[in-house]
């Protein structure tokens, strides 16, 4: 309850009683005279019902129709996402396939090369150290 609500209350026995419309009194809330919310209740329920042509409401049967369509339209879209992923998925593994032969071709040439360059600086380090041998006095 607000603290001017109850001020008022205190200085008037025949201040209208307040009660909680909305929200919690941790956050803003909306007060309303009982007296005036409750009259418009009985107001509300005492109303007529209206007298105009209500929309048609459509058959069960019909809605089960449209949802039964809607839903196959649903199943018959994601199958055939499904289908496309699957065809890329193959092309992606062929590609990576191809691509691993790649690397291993490229990796056996590059050790070719190493080998080749290690054995080369071998010869060369056992050429340098015979023709020392060699030519020395």
């Amino acid at each position: 309850m607000s603290t001017r609500a109850s001020n008022w209350q205190k200085c008037h026995a025949n201040f209208p009683r307040l009660v909680l419309l909305t929200g919690s009194l941790h956050k803003r809330t909306k007060w309303v005279v009982a007296t005036e919310l409750v009259d418009f209740a009985r107001l509300q329920r005492a109303r007529k019902p209206r007298t105009g042509r209500k929309s048609p409401q459509r058959p069960g049967a019909q809605i089960a129709v449209e949802k039964t369509a809607h839903y196959e339209e649903v199943v018959r879209a994601l199958t055939e996402r499904e289908k496309r992923q699957t065809q890329a998925l193959a092309r992606t593994r062929a590609a990576k396939r191809a691509v691993g032969e790649r690397l291993a071709e490229a990796r056996a040439r590059l050790t070719a090369e190493i080998d080749a360059v290690a054995r080369l600086g071998t010869q060369k380090d056992h050429r340098t150290t015979t023709t020392d041998k060699e030519h020395r006095p």
